[in-house]
């Protein structure tokens, strides 16, 4: 029998057209925010979200992916960033990049592997 298994949700998700400019406008200038985006459109992420964050001088990372998140991917991209102190992550790109964006961001705020559940 699998136990019951519980995260700790983040404040605020946006989702749908143009979510990205309005996640940008909610960042503080304190925030250190990671964005994870689809390969597919990274090219086009600097004008869509990173010149932005630039322009209102906040740390952020920048963390492309490709495919279905997996529990190695969503781990290391956790292990990766996980010092960084994230207080914001955005997920730009098709449902994968949410996906993973999502799972990244319930584990940096639990703290943990994927392998705890």
């Amino acid at each position: 029998m699998v136990g019951t298994t519980s995260f700790i949700l983040n404040r605020k998700i946006l989702s749908g057209p143009g979510s990205t400019l309005a996640a940008v406008a909610t960042i503080q200038k304190e925030d250190r925010v990671l964005v994870i985006i689809s390969k597919s459109v990274f090219t086009h992420a600097g004008t869509l979200i990173l010149e932005p964050l630039a322009k209102i001088d906040v740390i952020f990372f920048a963390c492309p992916v490709t495919g279905e998140p997996t529990d190695t991917t969503i781990d290391d991209i956790v292990r990766t960033y996980y010092g960084e102190q994230i207080s914001t992550v955005i997920g730009v790109g098709g449902g994968s990049a949410l996906d993973t964006a999502k799972a990244v961001s319930a584990m940096l705020r639990e703290r943990k592997l994927t392998a705890s559940y």
